[in-house]
């Protein structure tokens, strides 16, 4: 590292820091508090399947999932609903080495930040107890009433998205920090390539076999060492 720099340890959320996806496991716990959403939910298995064909991009496809099961909820049940899931999360849902590796950096003072594609309103509450210092996320709509509208603020935090996103929470001072950057899907690989240092966390095939070829660091959360 240029000891010149300061550092910035960026995290994606889901199958990196969790053991599995935070969305969708917060909409499966959301249906089971809305049963009638159940219905308007049927459609859903037919918008992945036009996704998987890409006749829609990941923002239609998220927006599908958003209208279909909390569209319509009031900032106040999103908020309560939060705090329950959170705690879930906290509980059983991390990686094993994910608190740990956190703390390392905490320790040696660099920035942490949790970079996502999950929602804001339970993605920020969960970055506040792991003692994140700032959360770049995806942000529903709101309608004039404080209820969930089922649209994006803006693009899904995603992909090439979420390096934009990156880029202007930096702004013209990137090049006084030395960014690492931990995910485990081939979808952040724009995010590994910005980034000065890659680490591939419990990586799909399809990573591993680039962080090989690239000599990306590979380490396993689910053992009880790190490891390459």
């Amino acid at each position: 590292m240029d000891r010149g720099r300061q550092v910035a340890a960026i995290f994606d959320l889901d199958r990196t820091l969790t053991r599995r996806d935070t969305y969708l496991a917060f909409l499966f716990s959301t249906l089971q508090r809305r049963p009638t959403r159940f219905i308007s939910s049927m459609r859903l298995p037919i918008a992945v399947l036009a996704h998987w064909a890409h006749v829609r991009d990941n923002t239609w496809l998220k927006e599908r999932f958003l209208a279909a099961i909390l569209g319509g909820a009031t900032s106040e049940q999103i908020d309560s609903w939060s705090d329950a899931f959170v705690a879930r999360v906290l509980h059983s849902g991390l990686r094993n080495q994910a608190r740990k590796v956190i703390e390392s950096h905490r320790q040696v003072g660099h920035r942490l930040i949790m970079a996502t594609a999950s929602f804001d309103f339970y993605v920020e509450k969960l970055a506040e107890q792991l003692g994140f210092d700032a959360v770049i996320s995806t942000r529903p709509v709101w309608d004039s009433q404080g209820r969930i509208s089922g649209k994006l603020e803006s693009a899904n935090c995603y992909g090439a998205a979420k390096v934009e996103r990156l880029i202007a929470h930096f702004g013209a001072a990137r090049a006084d920090w030395h960014i690492v950057a931990y995910t485990d899907d081939y979808s952040d690989l724009p995010m590994l390539e910005w980034a000065d240092y890659a680490v591939t966390v419990n990586p799909t095939a399809r990573l591993r076999a680039i962080a090989r070829d690239r000599q990306y660091e590979i380490q396993d959360w689910e053992d009880f060492h790190l490891g390459a």
